[in-house]
């Protein structure tokens, strides 16, 4: 009897010990939740601010400007851009385009010229995604052409702007 009675509180410690362990795991798994929900809270938070500063402005010289300087808090922006569609002369028109912290000018691209990346993601109505241009960008195009500054972003992120299931422009985010 005392044998069975050892056993069987052996068995219950082993049990206990094991369901400890478990819920001690479940614990860290919530809490490592609950970290990336606040980040992703204070994220969230920091783009409704950039949301409303950017309603409040009609230059998009200015948009620009914000817009590179919230996206900097979190991510590497060497360069930052949003290019309007121009019906007129066929055009994407980069105004105040930001890079290295300050504007670094006003860029056209004709939508014709298909070996810009920007013109490709314009006309395809898709984003385009490069994590090393040195070795993706044959993916897309025969060759780069050489920046106006003189350097080329290693990391790049064109996304077409859409309004009513029609493209108005491109938004660019490129890293050096």
């Amino acid at each position: 009897l005392v044998l069975v009675v050892l056993i069987v509180r052996v068995r219950m410690m082993r049990l206990k010990s094991k369901t400890n362990k478990e819920l001690s795991e479940k614990n860290e798994q919530i809490k490592s939740q609950a970290k990336g929900l606040q980040v992703a809270n204070e994220n969230l938070k920091l783009l409704s601010k950039v949301g409303q500063q950017i309603t409040a402005t009609l230059s998009i010289e200015k948009i620009n400007e914000l817009a590179y300087k919230s996206l900097s808090q979190f991510m590497d922006v060497g360069v930052f851009g949003i290019g309007i569609f121009n019906p007129e002369h066929s055009i994407l028109d980069f105004s105040g385009v930001m890079g290295r912290g300050e504007c670094v000018g006003n860029f056209s691209y004709s939508v014709e010229d298909k070996t810009r990346l920007t013109v490709l993601c314009y006309v395809h109505k898709r984003e385009i995604i490069i994590q090393n241009l040195a070795d993706e960008y044959k993916q897309y195009v025969p060759t780069i052409e050489e920046t106006k500054q003189g350097d080329n972003a290693v990391s790049i992120i064109y996304m077409p702007l859409i309004q009513e299931k029609k493209v108005i422009g491109v938004l660019t985010v490129q890293s050096f």
